[in-house]
């Protein structure tokens, strides 16, 4: 498919709906994560409930050891909490919480702005439990593990999903208005012929490089 610019006009209000404009960094920021993650995974999901198998969607909301600090952002003087972040939650699933949390980025080494601290206590519970849910969905294809909040299968219309962080919570209607607004934003950009990828993603994505 080729590059194209996409008239996005449509979708606008409810993007600062979603992302006020009083608060840039924020709107940036979580732009990025609903187009780049969030959208897609809850896509995946539904279209799962829609044929024989049930999807479990989860979101992780807990911060991994040192990421509650300030971080700079590359290109200026701001600085970001990095928080719950991609991959953070990797530790905790395979419950690998002896070594220093870098090491799950690959190379085991120290950077910049991957966090990485000592273990808490509240970390070694969120492991137990998170690799608990998968070594039960890894066996029966169901996360139901004895001692645990049960956790409902995806369906649009339920919503259900379960939030880690610090415990296991069950929810639902995660991230209100992302689904519909994202599925609207890229049914465009798919009628468009356009393609859009991880460096044009979030608000810097109805701007697409010229074909």
């Amino acid at each position: 498919m080729r590059p194209a610019t996409v008239n996005l006009t449509k979708p606008a209000k409810a993007i600062l709906t979603l992302y006020p404009a009083a608060d840039p960094q924020a709107a940036a920021f979580d732009a990025y994560r609903d187009d780049a993650f969030g959208w897609h995974i809850m896509e995946w999901a539904d279209l799962m409930s829609q044929v024989s198998k049930d999807a479990y969607l989860y979101f992780f909301d807990h911060a991994p050891p040192g990421a509650d600090s300030q971080r700079p952002i590359a290109g200026g003087p701001a600085t970001h909490r990095i928080g719950a972040h991609h991959a953070g939650e990797i530790a905790y699933v395979f419950n690998n919480m002896k070594g220093p949390l870098a090491s799950v980025w690959g190379d085991g080494e120290a950077h910049d702005n991957r966090p990485s601290g000592p273990i808490r206590p509240e970390d070694v519970r969120l492991a137990d439990v998170m690799s608990d849910y998968w070594v039960a969905f890894a066996s029966t294809g169901a996360p139901q593990a004895a001692g645990l909040p049960q956790w409902h299968a995806f369906t649009r219309a339920g919503g259900h999903y379960m939030r880690f962080g610090p415990l296991a919570t069950p929810s639902k209607a995660l991230l209100p208005g992302v689904l519909r607004t994202w599925s609207a934003i890229n049914a465009v950009r798919r009628d468009a012929d356009a393609f859009w990828y991880f460096g044009n993603e979030g608000l810097a994505g109805p701007v697409l490089p010229p074909g």
